[in-house]
């Protein structure tokens, strides 16, 4: 489940992000859509680490959700890129079926490149030669 906190800088709007998780929960067939927060394992716990690879049209970068906000139809994702430390925001349009920008945890990336590594690094059968 997605939490809000309250800060000076963010606004606390606990209730419509609750409402559409509600509907969410009560009727999953209508916001596949919104399914834009990717975890390997399919769970949508990944939110806790709140550090992914967000994935746009135009871009992708590593980033760290700071804030989830709900304004009319729109999601609005706060975010900071870990690269630039600068802080920007994503609007995710909630009637939108076909979502611009993915959000793929950052756990997940890391456990398969740690994976591929190691499976590349164990693997001495790749470097010998038969001449």
């Amino acid at each position: 489940m997605i939490t809000m906190t309250s800060t000076n800088n963010h606004i606390d709007n606990h209730d419509e992000v609750q409402s559409l998780i509600d509907s969410i929960e009560s009727t999953p067939a209508d916001f596949e859509h919104l399914k834009i927060f990717l975890n390997r394992n399919g769970k949508s716990n990944c939110l806790q680490d709140k550090e992914y690879l967000m994935v746009t049209p135009n871009v992708f970068g590593k980033v760290k959700v700071l804030d989830l906000k709900v304004n009319a139809d729109y999601i609005i994702i706060e975010f900071l890129d870990c690269a630039m430390q600068m802080v920007g925001n994503v609007r995710v349009d909630i009637n939108d079926s076909n979502p611009k920008t993915l959000f793929i945890c950052w756990q997940d990336i890391k456990r398969m490149v740690l994976d591929e590594t190691s499976s590349m690094s164990s693997n001495d059968g790749l470097l010998d030669f038969d001449f």
